[in-house]
């Protein structure tokens, strides 16, 4: 129970952000102005190797993989296993096996 609590608070203090900062003017290829985009902060990688476990079958824009696992669903069923409630979600033993991986 531990574990799955510790997974939650991970996932509720971590989220993918992005931020843009200025090139480096003394590389070779410097465009004046340009930015280039910056991991400030990464999703838990129980949570990234996860949704890499469930790809969606539509991609995205750039042609990147997607996929099916949206986090305010998984905050949810964590939410509930840590309160001792049962949940019908497919996901459920997969988070716990991991869970019990990470004890």
């Amino acid at each position: 129970m531990n574990a799955l609590h510790e997974m939650l608070a991970g996932l509720e203090s971590h989220r993918l952000h992005v931020i843009l900062v200025p090139l480096n003017p003394s590389k070779r290829n410097y465009n004046e102005g340009g930015m280039r985009r910056v991991a400030a902060d990464k999703n838990p990688r129980w949570y990234s190797q996860f949704c890499y476990n469930h790809p969606s079958s539509r991609g995205t824009r750039r042609g990147g993989s997607d996929t099916r696992i949206r986090r305010q669903n998984i905050l949810r069923i964590l939410r509930r296993l840590c309160a001792g409630q049962s949940s019908r979600s497919k996901y459920v033993a997969e988070l716990l096996r991991i869970a019990a991986k990470a004890a």
